[in-house]
């Protein structure tokens, strides 16, 4: 019987940029223990490596920092391509501070004197 590809079965291989790697491999964890019959091989490389292997057609998908320039995009484009984005995350930050700290409202402005050390 022929396997065939899903959104859950089948087998697919994507890029994912470097920095990405931990927060995919819990994805894909999760994912896979899921989806029994889904396979993810993942190609982590630094983003240049893994947009380059995608506009090659070497990869069919690829998880990066950031969109696709207009120059790739028209690349894509005269080749009837049309790439497709999803934003899966925002970064953030997070302060810890002291118990003793009653202030609750942390402007810009305040966080930019904290790390250039006024």
């Amino acid at each position: 019987m022929k396997q065939v590809d899903t959104p859950t079965t089948g087998k697919i291989r994507i890029g994912v940029d470097d920095s990405y790697k931990l927060l995919l491999d819990a994805e894909l964890y999760t994912f896979q223990s899921l989806y029994k019959y889904a396979k993810v091989d993942t190609l982590v490389s630094n983003e240049a490596d893994v947009i380059d292997l995608f506009m090659k057609d070497s990869l069919p998908l690829i998880v990066i920092n950031r969109k696709l320039s207009k120059d790739e995009e028209q690349y894509l484009n005269a080749r009837q391509i049309i790439p497709k984005t999803t934003l899966i995350a925002y970064d953030g930050l997070a302060f810890i501070v002291n118990n003793e700290n009653t202030d609750t409202n942390l402007f810009y402005d305040q966080i930019a004197g904290i790390f250039s050390g006024n």
